[in-house]
């Protein structure tokens, strides 16, 4: 029962974001860390945690196809809602120059 408390918390504060969610909603501390946004457009109800440690060098790219992902959703266009994203590795081209965006 996330859907109203993080329809208030804003991706601006995730500092703020991470303490509430895990002191008064129960996700793992550890989640809480990694948090990255919410989506879509960074402050829907769908959260992207990181639990990789070479994903920082795409997390523009890994955050945008997240936005996209979480408003077009898997089927006909619809939203998503309520829904927790975890990347947990991340393996790319030796070339990354010619990393644009990670596709959904």
């Amino acid at each position: 029962a996330l859907e109203e408390p993080v329809r208030k918390i804003r991706s601006s504060n995730l500092e703020a974001s991470r303490r509430i969610l895990s002191e008064r909603y129960g996700l793992d501390p550890a989640d809480t860390l990694g948090l990255w946004c919410f989506g879509p457009h960074l402050e829907g109800t769908n959260v992207l945690v990181n639990q990789s440690e070479r994903s920082e060098i795409a997390k523009e790219s890994i955050v945008e196809s997240f936005s996209w992902s979480t408003k077009e959703g898997p089927l006909c266009g619809e939203q998503m809602y309520n829904t927790k994203f975890t990347v947990m590795d991340l393996v790319h081209a030796l070339d990354f120059n010619h990393f644009h965006r990670v596709a959904p």
